[in-house]
């Protein structure tokens, strides 16, 4: 049975990518390991995990490249290292000849370094560009390269790549019917000031006295956790931080509108976020830029009153999956 070892640094345990849907999809056919540093660690018998130390210098950085090398030693056989992060891309320089190397880029990190509003427009560009340069070099020592959609640019090893959406696992769901649900609003994920949350709570005051937005996640900018705080729509906020898969269904289930207005970059626009399927699944309405025709305020409205439905995609992620199967079986093929 194959070995295969999934890392993250920078996402929780339970991200719906990385341990719902690749992890869970694949770990009755290999043997697979879980490097994580999020404590929240859900015991499964079937997945073997091991705790990293949470380190955010340039030093700390590279103790963590050093921890991983030899922790991977220490499993011994290791057939394929599927890693989630692009720091990780590191790892492409100090690669066992033993096994082959998986980059899974969730987002489009060039567009993100390229529209980063805390850098002025000539540093943005050149930490793009410096970035491009340097995940290209890294590239070339990597066996295959894991793309979450057919949007997101191309990189310049197009003969790697495969593509896994973000699409829902496949599952039948009881429904609490629409027009039983509360009159509230869900966001679901990390939280920062590209997500739109102060659009919401700005003008939660004037939505019905009843109408609460449930935030689920935690923040990753303190400082713009203060400035919603600040504000007055916060008293009719439910603020939940970290919620397990389950108890964030209970929530979905019987609210009525998803959340997703992110902000127009390059990186939101090739994503293809895995929340607005989850929206989807779980039966609610989707508010995004681009059903804002009126104001906010009247498009919450309206989507309270009646169900729009969504379009759904027509493979489920478990389907799709067999195409990481098929991936890794040709690696390992190569290894032997």
């Amino acid at each position: 049975m194959a070995v295969i070892v999934h890392i993250s640094l920078n996402h929780s345990f339970n991200d719906s990518r990385i341990y719902r849907k690749e992890i869970c999809s694949i770990k009755e056919k290999y043997e697979v390991w879980y490097f994580t540093t999020d404590n929240r660690i859900e015991q499964d018998s079937k997945v073997k995990t091991r705790l990293l130390k949470k380190r955010k210098t340039l030093i700390g950085l590279v103790l963590s490249l050093i921890e991983i090398k030899r922790t991977l030693k220490k499993i011994g056989q290791v057939d394929i290292v599927h890693i989630h992060d692009p720091i990780l891309l590191l790892l492409s320089f100090v690669k066992n000849k033993n096994w082959k190397l998986v980059y899974d880029k969730h987002e489009y990190y060039e567009g993100y370094y390229k529209w980063h509003i805390r850098f002025n427009w000539l540093l943005r560009l050149g930490v793009s560009k410096l970035y491009s340069l340097l995940e290209f070099v890294a590239l070339k020592n990597v066996d295959a390269i894991v793309q979450v959609s057919n949007q997101m640019p191309k990189t310049r090893f197009p003969e790697k790549e495969i593509v896994i959406p973000n699409y829902p696992l496949r599952k039948e769901l009881t429904l609490i019917p629409f027009e039983n649900r509360k009159n509230d609003l869900v966001f679901l994920g990390s939280i920062n000031r590209y997500r739109g949350l102060h659009k919401i709570i700005e003008i939660l005051p004037d939505l019905s006295e009843d109408t609460l937005f449930h935030i689920i996640g935690d923040f990753t900018d303190k400082d713009y956790e203060s400035k919603l705080r600040a504000l007055p729509g916060w008293r009719k906020v439910v603020y939940h931080g970290f919620l397990t898969h389950s108890e964030a269904e209970i929530l979905m289930k019987v609210s009525k509108i998803g959340v997703m207005l992110f902000d127009d970059i390059p990186n939101h626009r090739f994503s293809l976020p895995t929340k607005y399927f989850e929206y989807v699944q779980f039966g609610l309405n989707i508010l995004s830029n681009n059903k804002i025709n009126l104001s906010l305020e009247k498009t919450i409205t309206k989507l309270f009153e009646e169900k729009k439905q969504e379009e759904q995609p027509i493979e489920y992620f478990d389907s799709v999956v067999d195409i990481l199967c098929k991936k890794y079986e040709s690696l390992e093929l190569n290894t032997k």
